[in-house]
């Protein structure tokens, strides 16, 4: 090994091994994708450039493209999302945007992506209101908050029934705390019982705790008084 030849030997055999793995990562990415396993073909293809980033070629950018194209779609067609998904979807939103060529053939592609990135908008700040009210621990602060998530996500899908009731339930929810807050018992009760109309646990079995302390607390008012 003391001969120039060889003093580079290691460095070889290193980067043999690494370029047979960046083989092997290409063909196991080509195989998700002809099977429809998105997330896969990201995380094999994202692995494979990490190491060798000359073999960004065009069939590694159309499917990579694509792949978070579906991943995104795939998320938002869940009945319900987690924050990281819609965050790693945003991720994958943002990858895609920098992949799309500017020429005509993709005109389709551009305006699905902005869409989708619409739709990822809505449903994290509708994901979000969820997470707020779903929080046993949830305050007035964290409801006023909530209420403002489900109002942006109602005004960027002003035809959607449910984002408007979940809008709804809040504001009247955030009227019973008010007037838990204000001592005002009777206008508390009236309202969960008019949200018991909707939802008698909202949120999260609240509204049926509320309710009977609310009872509680008249009956005994009346009992001093």
């Amino acid at each position: 090994l003391s001969r120039p030849l060889f003093r580079d030997v290691d460095y070889q055999i290193a980067w043999i091994e690494a370029h047979k793995f960046v083989i092997e990562l290409m063909a196991a990415a080509d195989t998700a994708y002809q099977q429809k396993n998105w997330d896969e073909t990201i995380q094999n293809y994202d692995q494979a450039l990490a190491l060798d980033a000359s073999i960004n070629s065009p069939q590694v950018k159309e499917q990579m493209l694509y792949s978070y194209l579906y991943s995104i779609v795939e998320t938002l067609s869940k009945e319900n999302h987690t924050i990281e998904e819609l965050e790693r979807s945003g991720t994958y939103y943002r990858k895609a945007i920098a992949l799309i060529p500017q020429d005509r053939d993709y005109i389709a592609e551009r305006e699905r992506l902005q869409q989708l990135s619409l739709e990822l908008l809505i449903s994290k700040n509708y994901q979000m209101a969820k997470n707020l009210l779903g929080d046993p621990n949830h305050s007035r602060s964290s409801v006023a908050k909530a209420i403002s998530f489900l109002r942006y996500a109602s005004e960027l899908k002003p035809d959607n029934q449910e984002f408007k009731s979940e809008l709804n339930k809040a504001q009247l929810y955030q009227s019973v705390l008010n007037y838990f807050e204000q001592g005002k018992l009777a206008q508390a009760v009236s309202v969960l019982e008019d949200l018991a109309k909707f939802d008698r646990q909202y949120p999260n079995g609240m509204g049926t705790v509320l309710l009977y302390e609310a009872y509680v607390a008249q009956g005994l008012k009346l009992y001093e008084d």
